[in-house]
């Protein structure tokens, strides 16, 4: 790349080839702006000023930006909630069907009380 300074169109079109080249090179690439500045010889501070630009780039050809640390271990904890979130809906679901044979039980025990202290009286 030349090191004259890039504005406007001329600047756009590096950054939309620059990510395009970089996700072609990587099929789970995610989007670093300093991975880029160096691609396309230009500053983290001018990416900034084409972030919108650059979010709809990454949009249309479906690339996450790379996350900083905080990052990563909050989409960890979403996907940790998400997962305790189904474990809970199934562990619920068992209880709900649980519950129902405990009624039969019972239901049984009180149909069948009469033979039941017969039993136990004559056990006794």
């Amino acid at each position: 790349m030349s090191d004259s300074p890039k504005r406007g169109k001329e600047l756009k079109k590096l950054i939309n080839e620059g990510i395009k080249y970089l996700a072609s090179q990587n099929r789970d690439y995610r989007y670093n702006a300093s991975e880029l500045a160096r691609h396309i010889n230009t500053s983290r501070v001018t990416l900034n000023k084409y972030s919108d630009y650059i979010n709809e780039i990454l949009e249309e050809i479906k690339v996450e930006r790379k996350g900083s640390a905080g990052n990563g271990i909050v989409h960890h904890l979403l996907d940790r909630i998400e997962i305790l979130e189904q474990e809970n809906k199934e562990l619920k679901q068992e209880c709900d069907y649980l519950k129902g044979d405990y009624i039969e039980i019972f239901k049984k025990m009180y149909e069948n009380s009469e033979n039941l202290i017969r039993i136990i009286n004559i056990e006794k």
